[in-house]
Parts: C-alpha cells; sequence; structure tokens
C-alpha cells in the first residue's frame, strides 16, 4: 500500500484527488508542462528514497497555456490568472513548435537524456 508520505516523495499529486495542493495553493494541473516537472521530481525522489537520499520538493514555477483554434490560429496565455500574451498564426506557429519539438523525449543520448530528466536543472 502507498503511504500519503510516499505520495509527496514521489510527487503523485492528480486532480480531482489532489490532497496535496502545491504551497503556492495551485493545484498540479494534468498537461504536458506539469508532467515534465512532476515526472523529473518523481523520477529524482524515486531514486533518492531507495538510495536513502534526500527528496526535493515538485516545483512548477511557471505555467503557460496553448490552446489550438484551428485554421484561425492558436491563443498563447501565460500565469495563473491566463493573461493572453500571444495570438493568430504567430501563436499557431509556436504551438507547433511545442508539440513538435519540445514536448518530446530526448533523443536516445545518454548525456541529453540525463539532463532533460534533472528537476534542479537551469531554465
Amino acid at each position: 500500500m502507498v503511504s500519503s508520505a510516499m505520495m509527496y516523495h514521489l510527487g503523485i499529486v492528480l486532480l480531482p484527488f489532489a490532497i496535496f495542493p502545491k504551497s503556492d495553493g495551485h493545484h498540479t494541473l494534468m498537461s504536458c508542462q506539469h508532467a515534465q516537472n512532476l515526472g523529473r521530481s518523481a523520477g529524482n525522489n524515486a531514486a533518492a528514497i531507495l538510495l536513502g537520499l534526500p527528496t526535493i520538493p515538485y516545483s512548477q514555477p511557471r505555467y503557460v497555456t496553448g490552446l489550438d483554434l484551428g485554421p484561425w490560429g492558436a491563443v498563447h496565455t501565460t500565469g495563473w490568472d491566463r493573461q493572453v500574451v500571444l495570438t493568430g498564426a504567430e501563436s499557431k506557429a509556436r504551438k507547433v513548435q511545442v508539440n513538435s519539438v519540445y514536448i518530446y523525449p530526448p533523443k536516445a543520448n545518454r548525456a541529453e537524456a540525463f539532463e532533460a530528466a534533472n528537476p534542479i536543472r537551469p531554465r
């Protein structure tokens, strides 16, 4: 059985069952940007627990949204209050880049894979 303490250490927090909101009061959302940081923290913490090392807290310092609106383009927002920062064709181009470049796993290169998995890497 997995305890709530183990869930915290591994970073397993899902809505609507989120019993551990982040320290800034926001819940972990079901999105690629949260999954990437959550996966880094969870992987680090799973290994740390097995090795008896300190764990790290999950952190999601930035929040952005990119919504594809079909032929019209897209809209991008930033911040938890979702301030619009980009619209139309330029936003659509960014959305395509995010979906085709940034949210894919790293190439089959050990150094790149470890860098991508580093939860405390510079952003």
